[in-house]
Formats: structure tokens, C-alpha cells, sequence
């Protein structure tokens, strides 16, 4: 499972979207991770420190600089389900809530359990039999437009 949009914690019930003007050649995927480049969304990474926050649908063909990109901002209530990676951490327990782990650099779509350095997605909650954690990004990894 990619990113998934889950709630808002503010109460706000209203999914935060906004398009972007995309950077030239570039598919973007469902669920994955969106940065911001020089006023353009471009594929969210590991070590990110730039976040816009998730990719709202799937662009299957490559895009002409100026596109628009529908993302679901990465705002300070919103929290996403995510599946996570396991390595040689192989769960989550309660002291990792407020862990921030950074996304597995061969799987963009899921953060890795055994990556704390540069981390940019923040464990709000987690159910270990389903192999997920909700998140909210760090504010320190976040692009001016969302903080």
C-alpha cells in the first residue's frame, strides 16, 4: 500500500488538495510522494526536505513542465496510512511513537523501520499485524507552502 490519505486531526473533515505545476518528463504515481523543486512538484525520495505531501492520482504519461499535479497536502493535522518495511526492526512498539523514519530508498511508496536518519515521516499509530503505521510529516521536512 502506498500513502493513504486517513483523517485530519484538527477536526476538519475537508481533504486538503492542491495542484501543482509539475517539472517537464516526469509519471507520477497514487500514493507516492511529492517534493517541491524550484516552484514545481517533482517525485517525492528518500532524505527529502521539501514536502508537499502526496500524490492525489496517478499521471501515466510524462508530463510537459507546467502540468498540474493534484497533491493531498501534507498539512500539520493531516495523517496518512502507510505500510512500512521491515528489516532488522521488524516492528513498531509504543516508544516509536513520535519516531520520525525516512521512506525505503528501493520502495518510495513505505517507510523504513530501520531508517531514522533524515526521517520525514513522524509514527502517530501503528497496527503490526497489518504491517502499517499512520504518519504526519515533520514539520522540518516540509516545504514552505505547507508549514
Amino acid at each position: 500500500m502506498a500513502f493513504q490519505y486517513s483523517h485530519r486531526t484538527g477536526g476538519d473533515s475537508v481533504i486538503p488538495i492542491k495542484e501543482f505545476p509539475s517539472t517537464e518528463n516526469k509519471t507520477y504515481v497514487k500514493g507516492y510522494t511529492a517534493a517541491l523543486s524550484s516552484g514545481l512538484i517533482t517525485n517525492g525520495g528518500a532524505a527529502d526536505t521539501a514536502i508537499v505531501g502526496v500524490v492525489q492520482e496517478t499521471i501515466a504519461t510524462a508530463t510537459t513542465a507546467g502540468d498540474p499535479v493534484k497533491v493531498i497536502l501534507a498539512l500539520s493535522d493531516v495523517i496518512f496510512k502507510v505500510d512500512y518495511v521491515a528489516g532488522s526492526k521488524t516492528s513498531l512498539t509504543d516508544a516509536d511513537i513520535g519516531t520520525a523514519f525516512d521512506l525505503k530508498s528501493t520502495a518510495l511508496n513505505k517507510i523504513d523501520l530501520d531508517d531514522t536518519t533524515d526521517g520525514a515521516w513522524v509514527v502517530v499509530d501503528y497496527d503490526n499485524t497489518a504491517g502499517v503505521a499512520w504518519v504526519k510529516c515533520l514539520a522540518a521536512k516540509k516545504s514552505l507552502v505547507v508549514n
